[in-house]
């Protein structure tokens, strides 16, 4: 693959039409088609096209010419499709136009019954701040996102408002509030392992979740309430209670969470392992628009382990993120390497078999997701090799889960950061003596980094 910056890819675009006769007509066409080609494959491992409300969104160049491309032949396969000309502000519902004085109201319609909102408003040409109204509409789909998690908003080319050369983005709007952000809710920690309740918390914190929450008990609370200052707390019955009443307690407060991570530091037995077991039963009853996105973690994966077929427990889109000695576990005992070449096909295969997204850590950690697609982090810092930096990473990832990116790439994200952050540290002290609670003040850091190209794009 040959990657090019506007530039080139003007040029490109310039050569095809002089030297080869395909002019911007023939490229629209090819690339709308295409889009939509690989949208409704995607689409089709779970549903069918057919009677699916698309919005469109159309922007006044090529990228919106892409939009209307797609937009025609989704609707040739079966899709409902509403185009939104935003530079005209116009709506078009299934091919007849609606009248300038409805337009708003059918609008709102649309975007409450979309199952997919479609970004083609500006492509790879836009280097200027986003005219304000343009900013509006982007807002109203932040605004469904947050409401709906079922909705799907796909970019043609690359979000509206992103920098192709280098990355960048818009800032957070400024009307933004916590539950812009999402809330995250963390069953972690227990007498025996309390910081690690604390370390996942605060990763989730660092890396831009607008709420972090932690289930503890009441004996806990008051370490907790000292040392994290910026949590919210959802207070469980004693160790010894019935299980039933401690899942209960966590289970009646997960209205409104977007993400939940479950395990680190909880510790293993008899009474946390049902209570686990209890709270995912509920979780996969749970409508998808309500259910919080799940990631399990450390002592989460060992109760699950001691059971057989443990991954037919867990609820749709789940993230799991063993160590390697975890990893050995859930695979009945096997030998599993820190960071030889076998581990490659080890995720790959667990990944499609447990249909999870699976966060393989080591020297070099894999990403791997149910389709397998993988993902490697090349960037291996020994000096995350102490206590609790697992506990980090985890937070990372629910945290990112909450800002509604897709599994596969939040926990990407959470990879790469992770080491960024480990990186910075190591920096200032070396490769020794690295504490897990010296990562989270680096974490922010990392991520205004990439925005500064230090360490480019993921």
């Amino acid at each position: 693959m040959h990657i090019v910056t506007v530039a080139e890819m003007r040029e490109l675009e310039t050569r095809a039409d002089h030297e080869y006769g395909l002019t911007s007509h023939i490229l629209m066409e090819n690339a709308g088609k295409s889009a939509a080609d690989i949208l409704v494959a995607h689409i089709n491992r779970i549903r069918s096209v057919a009677e699916l409300e698309f919005l469109i969104l159309v922007g006044p160049g090529n990228n919106g010419g892409d939009g209307l491309v797609m937009g025609r032949y989704l609707e040739k396969w079966g899709g409902l499709v509403s185009l939104y000309r935003w530079k005209e502000q116009r709506l078009a519902i299934d091919g007849e136009d609606v009248p300038e004085k409805d337009t708003q109201e059918k609008l709102e319609e649309k975007f409450q019954r979309a199952s997919y909102v479609l970004d083609a408003l500006l492509g790879t040409g836009v280097s200027r701040p986003l005219p304000e109204s343009m900013r509006s509409l982007l807002g109203r789909v932040r605004q469904e996102r947050e409401k709906r998690d079922s909705l799907r908003v796909v970019a043609v080319d690359l979000p509206t408002g992103m920098n192709a050369d280098t990355g960048e983005v818009d800032q957070r709007p400024l009307d933004s509030n916590k539950g812009t952000f999402g809330k995250v809710m963390l069953l972690c920690g227990s007498p025996a392992y309390p910081g690690s309740a604390f370390l996942a918390g605060s990763g989730a914190g660092r890396v831009g979740a607008g709420l972090v929450t932690l289930a503890v008990t009441k004996k806990m609370h008051p370490i907790y309430a000292s040392a994290f200052h910026e949590a919210t707390f959802v207070l469980l019955p004693d160790e010894n209670a019935e299980s039933f009443e401690r899942s209960s307690a966590l289970l009646n407060h997960l209205g409104g969470y977007r993400s939940l991570l479950l395990g680190p530091g909880l510790g293993q037995g008899a009474s946390i392992r049902e209570v686990i077991l209890q709270i995912l039963e509920q979780l996969r009853a749970m409508p998808d628009e309500q259910r919080p996105r799940l990631v399990i973690d450390a002592d989460g994966l060992n109760n699950l382990s001691a059971l057989e077929r443990w991954w037919t427990l867990l609820p749709a889109d789940t993230v799991i993120t063993p160590h390697p000695g975890e990893m050995g576990r859930l695979c009945n005992g096997l030998k599993v390497s820190g960071g030889n070449i076998d581990r490659l096909e080890l995720a790959r295969s667990k990944a499609m078999e447990w249909q999870v997204t699976l966060v393989l850590k080591g020297a070099c950690t894999i990403i791997a997701e149910p389709d397998g697609h993988t993902r490697i982090n090349w960037l291996a810092n020994p000096a995350l090799a102490t206590a609790g930096t697992g506990d980090v990473l985890a937070g990372l990832v629910v945290g990112l889960l909450a800002q509604h990116i897709r599994s596969f790439d939040a926990a990407s994200a959470a990879v790469y950061l992770h080491t960024a952050a480990s990186e910075l540290v190591s920096a200032e002290i070396g490769h020794a003596g690295l504490l897990a609670s010296d990562l989270l003040p680096k974490i922010p850091r990392a991520i205004a980094r990439l925005d500064e190209h230090t360490y480019g794009v993921l």
